[in-house]
């Protein structure tokens, strides 16, 4: 009986010293199965311009970015790799578990002991959806995870597809979400879930929403890597790459360095220990290969992929300094992303160019920018600095989505908008031709649909070719004057009807009045990226008494002969 009572309790504080090492065991990296720890140390390394900040991130990802300092999460080995390269590294915590005790941060938990999504749950909640609204949601398996390729594990690449008619392939805008391509950052799951989410449940009580479904086709898929999201679970939770063996005693690949658009270039590493390792060659994932797969079946008009943390909204080029061609529209709509996310709790997120952070080369928004034109964004989501940074609270999973709700309904609405601004002008409320007798009232009056190209600079321009020659309207007069001079120069918005002329007794003629806008902001008239409409104007004899003709002409604003 002692003997066993010895057993007994030996087994309890075998038990309980199982239970604590378990506990810490998410918290440490393990170099693959070997099970032999690699402590992770985050520092703070001081640096003096951008080059320092790039050198750094060809190492290893910086978890945050500011004007002297980078702060990163490195190994040992790379402290001294680093510190040999002249910069000064300062320790501020031994491992991932001092920063949480530091700081007290509250635990988050994900699957069935936490309110973040585990892979089953996530797709126990799609299924879910789909099955209460099978009008407007279906679940599509886009490709599997390595570890499925390899027999190990049964996760699929999961995207939900919300739109009316939703089993067929309509001639509609398209746009496409996306989740968690590193393993640890668990917010950049839940907020694409919860766009899912809104747009189903609220379809039937919200006409903006229901517009949205009704006349475009919405793609999310939150979870791009499901076997390191198991991972950072159950195992190591600041894992931030897939699972891919690479045989050398190393585990993962970055996800977003593995797009072939400028692979292999700077800001990525070709070190298969590395957490920025770019693999074998671009696309060697499956997980990328069912997002490259999605991309090339389907004619998206953006896409916005989700990661933590930082509280940014990037717009390519991530692998160069230079401008994109749309730099100009990218970073208008990124800068109303963020006005739209600042309304809701205050939090601030800036807007920058991708590169403007650090130099990274294989990315998502790069390829989808640089292969199929697509315009590709990223937000870095809550926190703003590493306390809590990846470890974020379940009680800011709500808020961080609602934050983001409105900057995700305006790319909807931005993705269904014409691709050109679209002018219209009409005499007498018609489209034309219009005929009237001289003397009756001319009225025109000019609107513009700015679609997708509102925010950019532009010509504006309001012209008649006259019996007497040319004229334009002069915005600051509110006047018409001979010439062709452009009317206005400015960024390009919605324009409700404006009239711009409004009399009576023209000389007997044929007018042509057009109005237009000219995506080259130079003062010309530019073939080729002029957007206009016209309407005509055929005015027809009237016998007037002779004094009534002098009088009318005399009040005309274009000259006669």
């Amino acid at each position: 009986m002692v003997r066993k009572l010895y057993l007994k309790r030996n087994y309890y504080i075998w038990l309980f010293i199982g239970a604590v090492i378990l506990s810490y065991m998410p918290y440490t990296v393990l170099a693959a199965e070997s099970g032999k720890p690699v402590q992770r140390q985050i520092v703070k390394i001081y640096v003096q311009n951008q080059e320092d900040i790039n050198e750094l991130a060809g190492i290893a990802e910086p978890w945050e970015v500011h004007k002297d300092y980078i702060i990163i999460d490195v190994t040992e080995a790379e402290i001294q790799q680093i510190r040999k390269k002249g910069f000064s590294v300062e320790v501020l915590f031994e491992s991932i578990r001092d920063l949480v005790n530091y700081y007290g941060v509250p635990q988050p938990h994900a699957g069935t002991e936490g309110l973040y999504h585990s892979y089953a749950e996530l797709k126990n909640d799609f299924l879910q959806l789909q099955s209460a609204y099978p009008q407007i949601a279906r679940v599509y398996d886009i490709g599997d995870s390595w570890e499925k390729t390899q027999g190990m594990a049964d996760r699929d690449i999961l995207a939900i597809k919300i739109s009316d008619n939703v089993a067929q392939e309509e001639d509609e805008a398209e746009i496409l979400f996306i989740g968690e391509h590193h393993a640890r950052e668990w917010i950049s799951v839940e907020v694409p879930f919860y766009l899912a989410k809104y747009l189903v449940e609220n379809y039937n009580t919200d006409p903006v929403v229901r517009s949205y479904v009704d006349n475009g086709e919405i793609w999310i898929v939150p979870m791009v890597n499901p076997d390191g999201h198991q991972y950072s679970i159950d195992v190591d939770r600041m894992w931030r790459k897939n699972r891919r063996n690479n045989g050398d005693g190393s585990y993962g690949v970055d996800m977003n360095r593995n797009y072939s658009y400028m692979w292999g270039g700077p800001g990525s590493s070709g070190n298969s220990w590395s957490e920025i390792y770019r693999g074998p060659f671009a696309f060697s994932e499956p997980e990328t290969q069912a997002v490259r797969n999605l991309a090339l079946t389907h004619n998206f008009q953006a896409m916005l992929t989700y990661h933590s943390y930082g509280q940014l909204i990037l717009y390519p080029w991530g692998y160069t300094y230079s401008p994109a061609p749309d730099k100009q529209l990218l970073s208008y709509m990124t800068t109303h992303m963020a006005d739209l996310i600042k309304g809701v709790n205050g939090k601030i997120y800036t807007p920058q160019q991708s590169s403007d952070l650090y130099i990274s080369s294989g990315t998502t928004d790069d390829w989808f920018y640089g292969e199929l034109g697509i315009f590709g964004f990223t937000i870095e989501l809550r926190p703003e600095g590493y306390y809590p940074g990846f470890i974020l609270p379940e009680t800011e999973i709500i808020p961080t989505w609602e934050e983001n709700k409105p900057a995700a309904l305006y790319l909807i609405q931005w993705s269904q908008l014409p691709a050109d601004p679209l002018p219209d002008i009409k005499a007498n409320d018609l489209d034309g031709p219009v005929t009237i007798t001289q003397g009756s009232t001319i009225s025109l009056k000019v609107n513009l649909n700015a679609g997708r190209q509102k925010g950019m600079y532009a010509d504006w321009w309001a012209l008649a070719n006259t019996p007497f020659g040319w004229y334009r309207y002069n915005l600051t007069t509110n006047s018409w004057q001979p010439g062709m001079s452009v009317t206005y120069q400015g960024t390009l918005f919605n324009l409700a009807p404006y009239e711009i002329l409004n009399i009576s007794g023209l000389p007997v003629g044929a007018y042509a009045f057009y109005s237009g806008v000219d995506m080259n902001m130079n003062g010309l008239i530019d073939i080729g990226k002029i957007y206009y409409d016209r309407v005509g104007v055929n005015i027809t004899p009237y016998i007037w008494p002779e004094i009534t003709r002098n009088m009318m002409l005399k009040s005309s604003h274009f000259p006669t002969h």
